[in-house]
């Protein structure tokens, strides 16, 4: 039977010689944090950004969801959507996986 092939971004690469590139998680965020930022990751520095959005951005890059978000801040989903929206505007990203570098990067959660 053929080995099946795995689309998930996460999952570690293979070498010629089939040991894993990376051998956890942590290996794997520290090696992509290792890249230098460019136009496309966004800035590095900290923006102004209100206690709120600092929260959604907290529980976003702990890997909830945002009707998780909606409920851990007693608000709507619509609106924990609106507030992730509008954090990825005012940061220029332009996905989850850079949102959370920001997060890392910018102390506000931990690798």
């Amino acid at each position: 039977m053929p080995a099946k092939t795995s689309y998930w971004p996460l999952q570690a690469s293979r070498k010629d010689d089939g040991s894993s590139r990376h051998k956890s998680l942590k290996q794997f965020v520290e090696a992509y944090l290792s890249k230098k930022a460019d136009a496309t990751t966004g800035p590095v520095s900290p923006v102004a950004l209100t206690n709120r959005e600092r929260e959604v951005i907290q529980l976003l890059a702990e890997g909830k969801s945002n009707k998780e978000v909606a409920g851990r801040l007693g608000i709507s989903t619509r609106t924990a959507e609106g507030h992730r929206a509008e954090i990825m505007k005012k940061l220029q990203l332009g996905s989850l996986a850079e949102l959370i570098r920001y997060a890392v990067r910018n102390s506000i959660i931990q690798p």
